[in-house]
């Protein structure tokens, strides 16, 4: 590995880049610490190496922190958003401190019926996704002032297929807000694929083989290469130690979409 970066218990990894706090712009990288109950955040330096650039104290609040994703709302900074495995939801506003760290502080607790691990934000829209293992996939206001109920768009045991539990999430984006919403559903060992828009209309499904029990996926639309020209969809393997990550080139996830609309 390039570099090794301990963190006790670790949660789940996020990152944005270009997010102004203070007075420079900044490539970030957050993770939590589940035992610690608290956020470590990582600047990327040109070279691609991890400075830890927090101030040791962004507390997640009461309960062990389960679940993470990131929030960048320009020009207004940077937001953290954590599950627990009690079924908390919180909101964490990041900002510099006077020696140039990063703090941060709880903003918001949001409703959450039961424990919820998967979570991806659509900056664009302003909209937080979070998968609640037993029920299905909300859609909740990222902005902290928001105040509208969040609505559930795909329950499990639904028409998409959907079963328990609802495990990773992530954003497959494509300029003017298109593209799609992606949910690992653990319990058939598939991959639901929703529109990105709402009303979030249920697209179709693959699955890869040999992959099983999938907790977290991504997926990066930009263009890597003659491999993965339209940007690869990458899935955490469970099926056994060490738990490997498999890649695949969206190009073939996009031409079994096509095929399943056309059913």
């Amino acid at each position: 590995p390039r570099q090794t970066v301990v963190v006790d218990k670790p949660g789940n990894i996020d990152l944005r880049t270009g997010v102004q706090l203070g007075d420079r712009p900044r490539d970030l990288v957050v993770v939590n610490s589940r035992s610690a109950s608290r956020l470590l955040v990582f600047a990327v330096d040109p070279s691609g190496h991890l400075d830890q650039v927090d101030d040791g104290a962004i507390a997640t609040g009461a309960g062990e922190n389960y679940g993470l994703a990131l929030f960048a709302s320009r020009p207004k900074g940077l937001h953290a958003f954590v599950t627990t495995k009690e079924g908390g939801l919180r909101q964490i506003a990041f900002h510099e401190d006077s020696r140039g760290r990063v703090a941060g502080k709880v903003v918001r607790e949001l409703p959450l019926g039961s424990m919820a691990e998967g979570m991806v934000v659509d900056d664009e829209a302003g909209a937080l996704f979070v998968g609640e293992e037993d029920r299905g996939i909300w859609q909740y206001g990222a902005a902290p002032n928001d105040t509208g109920a969040p609505v559930l768009i795909a329950r499990v045991g639904d028409a998409s297929g959907l079963v328990a539990d609802v495990e990773g999430l992530a954003l497959y984006r494509e300029t003017g807000g298109a593209g799609y919403l992606i949910a690992s559903s653990q319990g058939n060992d598939s991959f639901r694929v929703y529109q990105r828009r709402a009303p979030h209309a249920f697209v179709g499904s693959f699955a890869l083989t040999g992959v099983l029990h999938t907790d977290g996926i991504e997926a990066v639309s930009m263009a890597l290469g003659s491999r993965f020209p339209r940007g690869v969809f990458l899935a955490h393997n469970g099926a056994g130690s060490p738990c490997p990550v498999q890649a695949l080139g969206w190009d073939k996830i996009a031409a079994r979409l096509v095929r399943a609309s056309d059913q």
